[in-house]
């Protein structure tokens, strides 16, 4: 009988064990499709969230950020509508973290663990780069906010679809947000060459929208567009 029960308890702990959320089995998963793009080396994120250790050590700050839905960071109320690309955990996602904490933050087997993704060092999200626009080094003239416009000609003599579109910004302290549009009358451009400095402002002009692009704030992603 004492043979008996011994193997009870073993087998209970045997399923509990299987049951049980592991870094390797499902949290390196979660983290890394919805922490990581900006929680990397040279992101926005003050630290990065790339591997179990850094993971581990702010586990507990980890729980609290998610169960108060600050991270991931998506002001958007997904009880009204939902969008593409919208950064919202799952409340099984949510419960996986919360009881993995909980658990003492356990690792699982480490061979199993999914491999982090890979980001390039200029910090493009991107697998493989098309087309590449650049702006002119701009200075900031004063301490108050600046709405600037820069004018890019692509000399497109096809059509061109767009798939995708990043912003990377140069200086991420001061970019506030970036807006992109498509100007097929050339007064952009008049207004550009009007300024004596790198775009111009409203002193200058007013931009022409003909198809309006691209919405980018500190800590959005690529956008994605449907096939041609």
């Amino acid at each position: 009988m004492k043979q008996l029960i011994i193997s009870v308890i073993l087998l209970a702990l045997s399923i509990a064990l299987d049951g049980q959320n592991t870094w390797s089995d499902n949290i390196a998963e979660i983290i890394y499709n919805n922490c990581s793009s900006c929680h990397h080396e040279g992101a926005i994120a003050p630290f990065p969230l790339m591997n179990y250790e850094q993971v581990a050590n702010l586990a507990w700050l980890l729980d609290d950020v998610v169960h108060h839905r600050s991270m991931p960071p998506w002001p958007a109320d997904p009880n009204y509508r939902h969008f593409i690309d919208e950064a919202i955990l799952s409340d099984e996602e949510l419960a996986a973290i919360h009881d993995w904490v909980f658990a003492d933050m356990p690792i699982g087997d480490p061979f199993e663990a999914p491999v982090p993704p890979n980001f390039q060092e200029s910090g493009s999200l991107l697998d493989t780069i098309d087309f590449v626009v650049a702006i002119e080094p701009y200075t900031l003239q004063s301490n108050l906010d600046e709405y600037r416009w820069f004018v890019v000609k692509t000399n497109f003599e096809e059509p061109v679809y767009v798939s995708k579109i990043e912003v990377i910004p140069g200086l991420d302290q001061v970019v506030h947000h970036a807006d992109i549009s498509y100007d097929l009358t050339g007064n952009s451009y008049l207004n550009d060459q009007g300024d004596p400095l790198p775009g111009f402002g409203n002193d200058t002009g007013s931009p022409t929208y003909s198809h309006y692009m691209n919405a980018w704030q500190p800590g959005a992603n690529i956008a994605r567009y449907p096939e041609n």
